[in-house]
């Protein structure tokens, strides 16, 4: 599969981006070209010492904002 759109993964099957584990690997070697983005949300993983955002709209927000941060523009796969 040559399909370059980005995956976009959360939490690290609601956790952090830490727990994807050798996942990471197996899903890059299946597909190559597709850029894996995992976001850990405030609250969890490298972002743990700050707030959690108290609705899924704040939650949603987050992650659009840190997606534009880093420049990474849809379409996206969740």
């Amino acid at each position: 599969m040559t399909d370059t759109t980005p995956w976009i993964w959360l939490r690290g099957l609601t956790r952090d981006s830490h727990h994807w584990g050798a996942f990471v690997d197996v899903f890059r070697r299946a597909f190559p070209a597709a850029p894996v983005v995992m976001l850990d949300l405030p609250g969890n993983g490298i972002l743990h010492r700050e707030n959690s955002p108290k609705t899924v709209e704040a939650m949603v927000a987050y992650c659009r904002h840190e997606l534009v941060a880093r420049a990474i523009a849809p379409p996206y796969r969740l």
